[in-house]
């Protein structure tokens, strides 16, 4: 999966608009109810669904979160199963045993991702195929994560 031009360059101009982060905020309270921002090339964001919940997904990084205790015990066994393996040796070059991790990981996420699509568990959300800088499309993209302190 990768990002079109046109579609980086709408997420970058909704990234820049300021009333982004008030209405994340928002988001990460599950207020969403009404919830609709303007970027800076005047494209409306319904950031609600028509029941007033959000549009996008809220992960609270806490172990009340399904989704974000999962994805840790994920994390930490491709972290395990990385730092075991010799991938210094293997991609030679001079490279660090931190830049070999480094390269291993950047690769690997792409070969866990592909095999994800290939058995079915995601898709390929079609706006990244097309490149429509639709923002109702794009909100597919966007996912927004709540740090607990």
């Amino acid at each position: 999966m990768t990002w079109t031009d046109p579609v980086l360059s709408q997420l970058n101009t909704l990234q820049n608009t300021p009333s982004l982060m008030p209405a994340l905020q928002r988001a990460a309270r599950g207020d969403c109810q009404h919830l609709t921002i303007e970027d800076k090339a005047q494209h409306r964001w319904d950031l609600a669904r028509p029941d007033g919940s959000c549009a996008l997904p809220v992960i609270h990084e806490n172990a009340n979160d399904l989704v974000y205790v999962a994805g840790v015990r994920i994390a930490k066994r491709i972290a395990n199963a990385v730092q075991v393996s010799d991938f210094q040796t293997l991609i030679g070059g001079g490279v660090t045993p931190q830049q070999a991790h480094l390269i291993e990981a950047h690769e690997l996420m792409w070969e866990v991702l592909d095999a994800l699509v290939q058995q079915g568990i995601v898709q390929q959300p079609a706006v990244l195929k097309e490149g429509s800088t639709d923002p109702a499309k794009l909100l597919l993209l966007l996912v927004v994560t709540v740090q607990e302190h």
